[in-house]
């Protein structure tokens, strides 16, 4: 498996020592990797469904920024951030 180097700031440095002895930096890292990983193929998925779906839809470039907009704050409304 090949190795990835992460550099950890000065002022995090004496509590990443420390907690090293407790955590398996190694295996949290490459958790985190591997969680981001997924979700870019997700996004590019996605992303590629949406552009399937505009090549064929039939609104016009405002109409499809109106009905982002309105999914937009619908979802923000969702989340609890509006």
């Amino acid at each position: 498996m090949p190795e990835v180097v992460v550099k950890v700031p000065k002022e995090l440095e004496n509590e990443v020592v420390e907690l090293s002895k407790e955590i398996d930096f190694s295996k949290v890292i490459r958790r985190a990797l591997e969680r981001a990983l997924e979700e870019e193929v997700k996004e590019e998925l996605l992303l590629e469904l949406a552009e399937r779906i505009a090549s064929k839809s039939k609104l016009t470039e405002v109409e499809a920024d109106e009905l982002a907009e309105e999914l937009k704050e619908r979802a923000a409304r969702r989340l609890g951030l509006l």
